[in-house]
């Protein structure tokens, strides 16, 4: 766990081939962590968001019976595409997932919080990938997340779930962490 003035354990999960557990590792991962006390940042950088869809479940049922429609939620969030193009608004991105552990159960929040994806990543280049700026343009954005009155972000990890290609963003995420799985 973290001690306190540490930054957090940034850990991407990647490999080039699809298929390989990197998406159930990341939810497996976030919940074992937060089980242990921890606080835990998941983002999600796969257009395919399903460890988006798997963490938010029940914020995407709250949001359809809101708003009166089917699997829209994902559609209008702000992910890493919008972190990247301004990086000040990262704390406007981040979800607190609410889990139900059990039927019946009221979902409530238990220690992490997911920047969704959605399909708009897949289109989503990295400015100029031989400029640091640009290269570091996640690992700045990550330092921004800022401590509110509403929200404590103080995370002892950040797990990144990659798609399964070694693209500009892959690259860019890559920089930005501590560890790669």
């Amino acid at each position: 766990m973290k001690k306190e003035g540490k930054q957090a354990i940034k850990i991407a999960v990647f490999n080039q081939k699809g298929g390989v557990a990197k998406t159930t590792t990341v939810f497996n991962m976030a919940g074992i962590l937060a089980k242990s006390g921890s606080k835990v940042l998941v983002v999600d950088v796969d257009s395919q968001a399903n460890v988006s869809t798997s963490l938010l479940m029940e914020n995407m049922a709250e949001y359809d019976e809101k708003h009166g429609t089917v699997g829209q939620m994902l559609d209008d969030v702000m992910t890493l595409k919008d972190i990247i193009e301004i990086p000040s608004r990262i704390n406007d991105a981040i979800i607190k997932a609410k889990i139900s552990i059990r039927d019946g159960y009221a979902p409530k929040w238990r220690g992490i919080d997911v920047i969704p994806a959605n399909s708009k990543l897949q289109d989503l280049r990295v400015e100029d990938m031989d400029d640091d700026d640009s290269l570091y343009a996640i690992r700045d954005a990550l330092s921004m997340i800022k401590r509110t009155r509403k929200h404590a972000y103080d995370y002892d990890y950040i797990l990144f779930d990659l798609p399964p290609h070694l693209g500009e963003l892959s690259v860019a995420v890559l920089a930005a962490t501590d560890h790669i799985l």
